[in-house]
């Protein structure tokens, strides 16, 4: 299990006020069931494991919450098919080396990460991390937690109805989440029971393009074999390895299936590690 590239990923789109990682521990406030709850996951120190230590009043919503952060850790993937399938392309194999147990780490909801995708639209992570950040403070979104008053990513509605200065990003991205915002207060579609169709109804919303839709597919639903063709940094990483031309991009990406997501993990760890 790579948990130094997962906890890399989290580090890098942490949002201030909601998540936080210090010493080798990832932790959020979440909302469940209506009430706050709070994960704390990091390495167990004497098992192959991810310790979860959770705070939350609703017991009886324990089992869905464990799953659901086993999804967002990728604790159910299949190394040993996905490292041989990769290490079959020679650009791919040193890489499957050197981070084996590659994950593909997921957002919380469907919903967070559709927000999160539009916001990274055609700007870096940190840019699009400290604009979710604002909009998190704006709305002010917030439970009780044992006494103490915790801050949550924000529901639909209240980023719909925040007003342009809370919102400082060009005009046609803003109609766009306040777009998708309604969608997701107002769609009977649930994404646990049909991600599908979630999916095929975003992808018809104006500013709903190709890249962000796999975003959706690999980080908001876990599918293993989403990749985002147009992302620039998944080019300029395997360029260097590949001496790969753009137009022979898709071709190549082909004989990655039906491991694509980790691909692309594995090409953007590769990425940030250069960048380091």
């Amino acid at each position: 299990y790579d948990w130094p590239g997962v906890l890399d990923f989290f580090g890098r789109h942490a949002v201030d006020g909601i998540e936080t990682v210090e010493n080798d521990t990832y932790s959020r406030n979440i909302f469940i069931n209506g009430a706050a709850a709070r994960i704390h996951v990091s390495p167990h120190p004497r098992k192959d494991a991810l310790r979860l230590k959770l705070q939350t009043q609703e017991v009886a919503q324990l089992m869905p919450l464990v799953a659901r952060i086993r999804a967002q850790f990728d604790l159910d993937a299949q190394p040993e098919d996905i490292g041989a399938q990769l290490s079959a392309d020679k650009a791919l194999s040193p890489l499957v080396q050197q981070w084996p147990g590659i994950r593909s780490p997921v957002v919380s909801s469907i919903f967070e990460c559709a927000v999160r995708a539009i916001l990274g639209q055609q700007i870096s992570i940190g840019a699009a991390r400290n604009l979710c950040a604002k909009i998190v403070q704006a709305c002010d979104h917030r439970a009780d937690l044992d006494g103490e008053s915790l801050l949550l990513f924000p529901r639909p509605e209240q980023i719909a109805s925040l007003p342009d200065a809370c919102l400082p990003m060009p005009g046609s991205r803003r109609e766009t989440l306040r777009t998708v915002c309604r969608f997701f207060y107002e769609s009977s579609v649930d994404a646990s029971e049909n991600p599908t169709a979630l999916i095929e109804n975003l992808a018809g919303l104006r500013g709903i393009g190709p890249w962000t839709i796999e975003i959706l597919r690999m980080r908001g639903l876990g599918e293993p074999d989403a990749f985002p063709l147009t992302d620039l940094g998944l080019l300029k990483s395997l360029d260097p390895l590949a001496a790969l031309k753009a137009r022979d991009f898709k071709r190549r990406v082909d004989i990655w299936k039906p491991w694509r997501s980790y691909a692309a993990n594995l090409l953007w760890r590769n990425l940030c590690h250069d960048d380091s």
